[in-house]
């Protein structure tokens, strides 16, 4: 069985705001979303040459224990951008292992103690490697 998160489910927790399919959102409306809310800060702002970006967050609550799911988003869903917020990672664990097939820039924030009794924190984004750094 594949636990692997639905790309609408994932789309539909960054975009809460978003009401008008009562929870449902398909990716046709959200592309539409992102556009026209880039589309009012270019005009606010003067802001130009903008792109949308496909971003997906979660919590993990130690990500070593969802390789397979975080493979599965990054290598199906093909995300520009990934945030994964409580990693429990430390340096022993290789950026490597998360991302295989190096199709990432993964930027971490481990914890400072790496084998304390304490668990949580930790940040770690994953950034397509076809955007530049």
């Amino acid at each position: 069985m594949n636990s692997a998160p639905d790309k609408t489910v994932i789309a539909a927790s960054i975009h809460q705001t978003d009401k008008t399919s009562q929870g449902i959102i398909n990716d046709n409306t959200i592309g539409k979303t992102i556009t026209a809310q880039f589309e009012l800060l270019g005009s606010l702002f003067q802001v130009t040459n903008c792109r949308t970006f496909l971003c997906c967050t979660f919590n993990a609550q130690s990500l070593v224990n969802k390789l397979c799911e975080l493979h599965h988003i990054l290598y199906h869903d093909t995300f520009d951008l990934v945030f994964i917020t409580e990693t429990w990672l430390h340096a022993d664990i290789p950026s490597g292992l998360l991302d295989p097939e190096a199709m990432y820039y993964v930027l971490r924030k481990d914890r400072a103690f790496s084998h304390s009794a304490v668990r949580g924190g930790d940040v770690c984004v994953f950034v397509n490697c076809k955007m530049s750094v």
